[in-house]
């Protein structure tokens, strides 16, 4: 059983004095519902003396590799079963801002399409050409998949993975002539909100001063304290994102949702404010005021856009009929 201290620790404690002492009243909650667990409870947790057993973090960090790669040669012998699989790569740095490049297999097994992620690959070379190289390393001599029953490749519109001459699409194809790219469509359609309100100025105008709002506020922990005393369990002012066109409608509509509360927020007051923050809030009172106007239509038509195409954002498959039933029936003109 695990104790939650940044570290995944296995204990099992003996004792029933100790299952008092050492907080372990959780293995006893657990075991209502682990018949293993009960079991071994029921036989040595009445004991009076008893060492406890323990597996260390290095035993409980052998035993999680064990299983993933157990998972892992599940999914491959399901992909070789199925003779025929799609490539999906994409690329993101984590924590430790090293690069890290995601494999994911599609494959059909009894008629039921499925996608499955492999692993994590440390980014060596950014170019079409070196990240082609090391998966394909990867798939023949980790995995040892026969690449030429590959039939499909999927990026986003990275110049690097997406470009016809030197792009990962182009490199694969040279390996595979039969790996037909298609594009990401989510990523495609979030270029195009992207550029339709980067198009328009008082559109970009609008995001800047939504995007201001939560500068403001999110740049002082005091200024979030009170905000947040303002907001008691609603929504908090949301940041705007680069890459994420639905994060644009999420801070719109928190502002308008919550407008007085926001007022409310600038108008407290704050010892600590010198004379800057003092003029933005006097300004922001007249662009809050006109941005309120404005949210009254621009946020509801946004909103309404966003919940058109919200099905490839959270990914509801049961719900992408209906929704593009409701999206021909809205636009009948669009689709002649």
């Amino acid at each position: 059983m695990g104790s939650v201290t940044g570290k995944i620790t296995f204990m099992l404690i003996i004792t029933k004095k100790e299952l008092l002492i050492k907080n372990a009243w959780l293995l006893e909650l657990v075991s209502q519902f682990d018949p293993f667990l009960a079991s071994y409870n029921s036989k040595y947790g009445n004991s009076e003396k008893g060492n406890p057993s323990y597996l260390s973090k290095t035993i409980c960090e052998e035993l999680i590799e064990i299983m993933s790669k157990k998972v892992h040669k599940v999914i491959i012998d399901e992909v070789k079963a199925s003779s025929y699989f799609s490539l999906s790569v994409d690329s993101t740095p984590d924590i430790s801002l090293i690069d890290q490049l995601s494999v994911v297999l599609r494959y059909v097994a009894d008629a039921v399409p499925i996608e499955c992620f492999l692993t994590f690959l440390e980014l060596q070379n950014h170019t079409g050409e070196g990240m082609t190289k090391q998966v394909l390393q990867y798939l023949r001599e980790v995995c040892i998949i026969d690449f030429s029953k590959c039939r499909g490749q999927s990026y986003d519109n990275a110049e690097n993975m997406s470009v016809c001459y030197k792009g990962m699409q182009k490199k694969i194809l040279e390996e595979n002539e039969f790996v037909i790219y298609i594009p990401c469509a989510a990523h495609s359609l979030n270029l195009v909100g992207r550029s339709a309100v980067d198009f328009c100025l008082e559109a970009v105008n609008f995001f800047h001063t939504v995007q201001l709002i939560y500068t403001f506020f999110s740049t002082s922990t005091n200024r979030w304290k009170i905000l947040k005393g303002c907001l008691v369990n609603e929504t908090l002012v949301k940041s705007l994102s680069d890459t994420r066109w639905e994060a644009h409608a999420v801070a719109t509509e928190a502002i308008l949702k919550f407008y007085l509360q926001f007022l409310q927020a600038l108008e407290s007051p704050e010892e600590s404010l010198n004379a800057r923050d003092k003029f933005r809030i006097s300004a922001f009172y007249a662009i809050v005021d006109k941005l309120e106007t404005e949210m009254s239509s621009r946020g509801k038509v946004y909103n309404d856009v966003s919940d058109r195409f919200s099905c490839l954002v959270d990914g509801s498959l049961s719900q992408t009929p209906q929704i593009c039933e409701e999206q021909i029936n809205a636009y009948p003109k669009e689709h002649l």
